[in-house]
């Protein structure tokens, strides 16, 4: 499977220091909780400064992975990688993801809760049926979501919390 593979490759660069730690997001993320629905890339957000964002750019481009818009094509698939330090957010999302095992790969997803804020956060269409889903068929701690989005959103939280609340007027 192409996205272990990817994952591999993720594993060996946070046991080289290339940065902190890495948890998955996004799309791919959410079908661990759900069922699947069609993706074209992996969101990897990684814990680092922006130095360690160029560098794990610069390893995989020296690596011979190519561009692809504004991914990078990692072991045949697309990865969108996103630096804790864009947003503020991105870092408590990271440390408190989930250890999992895809395959016999260990890394971390973010918890529902942590992806319905970056979905709150990004708001489109898929985004939408994404958040749908986690609240259907997984169990969502709504203190622990209210929380995040109260905490780690300076500026951002009202309009977050109102979509949050039309989200789930439509959903029932």
């Amino acid at each position: 499977m192409k996205i272990i593979d990817a994952l591999k490759v993720f594993n060996r660069l946070k046991k080289k220091k290339v940065f902190e730690d890495y948890a998955v997001g996004g799309a791919m993320a959410v079908t661990y909780y759900v069922d699947a629905r069609a993706t074209r890339d992996l969101d990897i957000f990684l814990l680092t400064d922006n130095e360690g964002y160029d560098l794990t750019w610069r390893i995989l481009e020296e690596s011979g992975y190519e561009h692809l818009e504004d991914s990078i094509v990692v072991e045949g698939v697309p990865v969108d990688i996103v630096p804790s330090n864009q947003h503020p957010f991105y870092e408590q999302a990271i440390r408190n993801s989930k250890e999992v095992r895809i395959g016999d790969i260990p890394t971390k997803i973010f918890t529902p809760e942590y992806l319905i804020a970056t979905k709150l956060l990004s708001f489109r269409n898929k985004d939408k049926v994404d958040m749908y889903d986690l609240f259907k068929y997984k169990k969502i701690d709504m203190v622990k979501l209210e929380d995040i989005l109260s905490g780690g959103f300076e500026g951002e939280e009202k309009l977050l919390l109102k979509r949050l609340q039309r989200i789930l007027e439509e959903e029932d």
